[in-house]
């Protein structure tokens, strides 16, 4: 059975941010206690609302998944490859053009997360589906998922 999802950022609809709420615990511990996840998901939904989205169940009004992009500059070539310090690299990439008023051109995806009685349904595709969506809405034209050693 296919679950009919709406699909919606935080910035578009502000009560997706409690939504999402209620999906924590969705991580493993250990990322938990990454200091660079910190500095992103201390404050993602207000950074980067348009970036935040959250998938919800039409049927019962329940939240099922989100899934998290960042957008950043970068003036390399794509075909190059991107740093091998991973989704690291991104979020600090993300943080300073923030903070100094840089200006994004690409987005990197950095989370879908499904709510465990959900996985294996497609969901995930979805998710990821929406966020390209969202990402070329946005203005962009690539997104990235960058890897690390």
């Amino acid at each position: 059975m296919s679950l009919d999802l709406d699909i919606a950022s935080v910035a578009d609809d502000p009560a997706r941010r409690e939504l999402d709420d209620r999906l924590e615990g969705l991580w493993p511990e250990f990322m938990r206690h990454d200091p660079v996840s910190a500095l992103y998901y201390t404050d993602c939904k207000d950074a980067f609302p348009e970036h935040a989205l959250v998938a919800v169940d039409r049927a019962t009004g329940e939240p099922v998944a989100h899934g998290f992009s960042v957008p950043f500059s970068f003036d390399g070539d794509l075909a190059d490859g991107l740093p091998e310090t991973g989704w690291d690299w991104a979020i600090l990439r993300a943080a300073h053009d923030r903070l100094r008023g840089g200006t994004p051109t690409i987005v990197s995806a950095l989370e879908i997360a499904i709510r465990p009685d959900l996985r294996g349904g497609g969901i995930s595709a979805r998710m990821l589906a929406a966020m390209r969506e969202n990402v070329t809405r946005l203005g962009f034209t690539d997104l990235v998922a960058p890897t690390g050693a």
